[in-house]
């Protein structure tokens, strides 16, 4: 095995087991047995579950779960196929078993993770109580209770050996052994049946070890490669070395300390905390045979761990608040000393703990001790002289801004010329400021002028259309003397004088901003050019657009829009009025249209013979000309006969054409429906008493000229032309469907005649498999009966089998020799028939019973109770219950029978 592997192989031991406040035992999957050896001989098996119990779920096991279960664990050294076998001391008791691959997982997974199960055998019972486990004795991996199923299940077993059981290297396993018999007597378990190594060689060894790295700390946490057994580690396996000592060292394990029975992590205490830095020593010291064991009883090896404690902490330093003196001449000591000193280092290169100053400044010192450094500083500060006050030169600032005068001196009073006694003043208006500053030293008086700048105004107005001639001043003036202009021209004037068209710009500066501005004159030349042209007439639908646009003009037409331009699409007169800077120009036109043609001479005309007809095409407007189908040009056109009629109706604007037909019709037939008639289910009948130009009326109220029946009944319709009317109606019936049925086949007994009925309950012909056409068919003997029953409509052919009457007998014999010679030896019922509810009773001759049976097949061998009994004559009573002809029979025969000896 690894290092590592055994760490695994305790599944996660420390960090569980402190959850879970109980001490696992092995009969724990937490403290399961580490698998260090070849066999395990357990004498005597717990009678108990653990102190975790129902950690197997029984509805993803093949087990019932943990019955006085042992556990072990291992975790594989390479890749193969693994066995073991477990044999108990008394081979008449069951053991099951179940193997889980908890590599990635825990203790806890195995209840609910089905995936873990990687080889399960339950099987007991006949033939499989003994020895189990993973020998390569079937080819399951997955077998449950009970014995001898094929193929086995998770719920019923066939043998109690797995196949061989394929592990990965570096994978780790545990194996719950269940006592299902709740046997003590105990088992051995061999792991050695394969190749594979599952047993644990390797010393451990420290594997991370996590140190101090400043002063002040005290612990040292050390990791193992593998867990130790909690009883192997002691105080005198560490020993400390270094700066400060000697120290002395506590060992302590989370897992040991709540009763576990090995760890892996370790924390080591030590006193006093480290108080220097420097280099240390942690001696690990394997002195006894006993001492630092893994769970396999290897033994970390004796060994030097060395450490460097480097990082400094900051030292506290206080010089103390910065401080004034007043007067010349006065010194002050500064003093830096801190217990455990070991060097003072000030800027101007002194190296005492205390220093004496007598000039204003700033000092700072940096003292070192045996874990680190640390440095303060402090401001000494002299008033020798009275204030000195500077406001500073005067100042022209830009409006909205504000200044702060600033005239601050130490231990000093101030007086303003607004009576403010601040050591500051905002000023946002324009004068000449004062104060006076006064100290211990006497008075000191300073002035200043402020003047603020007002912002730039701009504005040259809106652009500007202008007549040929005239001419117009632009003027960027500001109300302060502070500002400089530039025109597009680059002239610098304030103001500048427009005759022509163009875009103007002026850029107005001072020192406390800019600004620009521009605007565009525009010359017109003279009066708007305004022609709507002459008068027009306009087709229906056409449109006609004006455009009057001109240069810097206004538009205003007879509706009060303001466009440039004016679609026409309805006649009037439209007028529209123009102007500009220079006048006003009006104009108008007047628009007709020609409306569209509207002919609709109308659909087919149906006429009593002898009538005369007038067709119309006249139009509302006096634009159009009209041509009928003879050449005729009148507008109207009259008739009397049958034919298609037509006229042309033309204008400027379009032609149309329509035509008309006209039909004259005489007096019609009667509407004819036919004779009445019978339909077969599901036929239907199409009623069609179409004429010209007629109208119908239904039974039912409808008004197709069309109409479909499919159901019985009295159907009638009323035709009315332009002419005339005529009535007719007509009797619908059904034949109903065939409802032959013979029945099931049956049986023909003696005394239960049989007649079959093939009655149609509608009108039909029928004929039986004789010839014979009645529907009622008497049978007297058995065989296939067929009848074929028909009517216009469908033939329906239907048949029965009749069966012979089935007897089932029953033959008892009235004597058996129980001799053994393979030849009537023993009594009981024979028969071809199977017996059902069967009860066979034998009784001597005073009615004592001898032997009872509900099996048909056990016949008696002439015992009672396993005493062999002598010739003579006895009574039997048998019940039963036979199928004859689909139907059960109940009957009850008596009888005696000699035994001869």
């Amino acid at each position: 095995m690894t290092r590592t592997q055994i760490a695994f192989a305790i599944l996660f031991f420390a960090s569980t087991l402190s959850l879970q406040a109980q001490t696992p035992t092995t009969q724990d999957c937490l403290g399961a047995i580490p698998v260090c050896q070849r066999t395990y001989t357990e004498a005597f098996v717990p009678n108990s579950e653990g102190n975790y119990p129902d950690e197997i779920n029984t509805s993803i096991s093949c087990t019932a779960g943990e019955i006085n279960a042992i556990w072990y664990t291992f975790t594989s050294n390479e890749t193969g196929d693994f066995g073991f076998v477990i044999s108990p001391n008394d081979p008449n008791d069951d053991y099951d078993w179940a193997l889980f691959d908890i590599t990635n997982a825990t203790c806890d997974d195995i209840r609910t993770n089905p995936n873990l199960v990687v080889s399960c055998n339950a099987a007991g019972g006949f033939a499989c109580h003994g020895e189990t486990g993973a020998t390569g004795g079937s080819e399951f991996n997955n077998q449950g209770g009970g014995c001898g199923a094929f193929p086995p299940l998770e719920s019923a077993g066939f043998n109690p050996f797995n196949d061989l059981i394929p592990v990965q290297q570096g994978n780790t396993y545990v194996l719950m052994v269940s006592n299902w018999s709740q046997s003590p007597n105990g088992y051995t378990i061999d792991f050695g049946l394969s190749e594979v190594g599952v047993f644990d060689e390797i010393v451990p060894e420290v594997e991370n070890i996590s140190t101090p790295t400043e002063c002040g700390q005290d612990e040292i946490v050390i990791q193992f490669s593998e867990f130790l057994q909690c009883n192997s580690v002691r105080n005198g396996n560490f020993e400390l070395l270094g700066p400060g000592g000697p120290y002395s060292v506590q060992v302590t394990g989370s897992a040991c300390q709540i009763g576990g029975a090995f760890d892996r992590t370790f924390t080591l205490s030590f006193f006093p905390p480290i108080a220097s830095r420097g280099t240390f020593t942690l001696q690990v010291d394997s002195d006894l045979p006993t001492d630092l064991l893994d769970l396999c009883d290897n033994q970390v090896a004796s060994t030097q761990l060395t450490f460097d404690v480097t990082d400094p902490i900051p030292v506290e330093i206080d010089l103390g608040t910065d401080t004034t003196l007043v007067c010349v001449g006065d010194i002050y000591t500064i003093d830096a000393t801190i217990p455990g000193g070991l060097s003072y280092s000030w800027e101007d290169g002194t190296t005492d703990p205390t220093l004496t100053v007598d000039q204003p400044g700033i000092y700072r010192v940096t003292v070192e001790d045996a874990c680190g450094f640390g440095s303060d500083e402090i401001e000494v500060i002299y008033q020798m002289m009275p204030p000195v006050i500077e406001l500073g030169a005067d100042e022209v600032r830009c409006e909205g801004e504000q200044v702060t005068l600033d005239a601050f001196s130490e231990l000093a009073t101030y007086l303003w010329s607004d009576g403010s006694a601040n050591s500051t003043l905002a000023v946002t208006t324009a004068d000449t400021y004062y104060v006076t500053v006064t100290n211990a030293c006497g008075p000191t008086i300073d002035s200043v002028n402020i003047d603020f700048i007002q912002p730039i105004v701009l504005d040259l107005g809106n652009d500007l259309v202008l007549c040929a001639g005239s001419s117009v001043v632009l003027d960027a003036t500001q109300a302060q003397d502070y500002s400089t202009y530039l025109w597009q021209d680059g002239s610098t004037a304030s103001t500048f004088t427009v005759n022509e068209s163009g875009v103007y710009s002026v850029i107005v500066n001072n020192d406390c901003g800019s600004a620009t501005d521009e605007v565009e004159i525009t010359y017109v030349p003279g009066l708007p050019i305004v022609d709507l042209g002459p008068d027009v007439i306009l087709c229906e639908g056409e449109t006609l657009l004006l455009d009057v646009t001109n240069q810097l003009s206004g538009y205003f037409w007879q509706d009060g829009s303001t466009a440039p331009t004016f679609i026409i699409d309805a006649p009037g007169t439209y007028a529209v009025t123009v102007d500009n800077v220079c006048g006003t120009v009006t104009d108008e036109i007047v628009v007709e249209y020609i409306n569209a043609i509207q002919l609709d001479l109308g659909d087919e005309l149906v006429q009593c013979e002898g009538e005369m007809v007038t067709l119309d095409a006249t139009q509302a407007q006096d634009f159009s000309t009209y041509q009928w189908q003879d050449g005729s040009t009148d507008p109207t056109f009259t008739l009397d006969k049958e034919g298609i009629y037509a006229v042309t109706v033309t204008t400027d604007c379009e032609e149309v054409m329509d035509s008309i037909e006209i039909i004259y019709i005489q007096v019609t037939d009667p509407a004819t429906l036919g004779v009445d008639t019978i339909l077969c289910p599901g036929d239907s009948l199409v009623f069609d008493v179409s004429i010209p130009e007629g109208s119908y009326q239904w039974q039912d109220g409808s008004t197709d000229p069309v109409f479909v029946v499919n159901t019985p009944g009295t159907y009638a319709v009323t035709v009315e032309s332009a002419c005339d009317t005529t009535f007719d109606q007509v009797e619908i019936q059904y034949f109903l469907p065939i409802l032959t049925e013979l029945g099931r086949d049956t049986f023909l007994c003696p005394g239960e005649p049989i007649v079959l009925d093939a009655s149609a309950f509608t009108e039909a012909d029928y004929l039986w498999q004789d010839g014979t056409t009645n529907p009622i068919y008497q049978v007297r003997e058995a065989g296939v009966y067929s009848v074929t029953v028909s009517n216009n409509c469908e033939v329906i052919v239907d048949e029965v089998e009749i069966f012979e009457c089935e007897v089932c007998d029953v033959f008892v014999p009235n004597a058996f020799s129980p001799n053994d010679d393979g030849f009537n030896d023993r009594f009981g019922p024979l028969t071809d028939c199977p017996l059902f509810d069967f009860n066979m009773k034998i009784f001597d001759r005073w009615g004592a019973l001898l032997y009872e049976t509900d099996n048909p097949d056990d016949h008696w061998d002439g015992k009672q109770g396993g005493s062999t009994l002598g010739t003579g004559v006895y009574v039997w009573v048998i019940d039963y219950v036979v199928i004859e002809n689909n139907r059960p029979r109940a009957a009850q025969i008596v009888g005696d029978l000699s035994l001869l000896r």
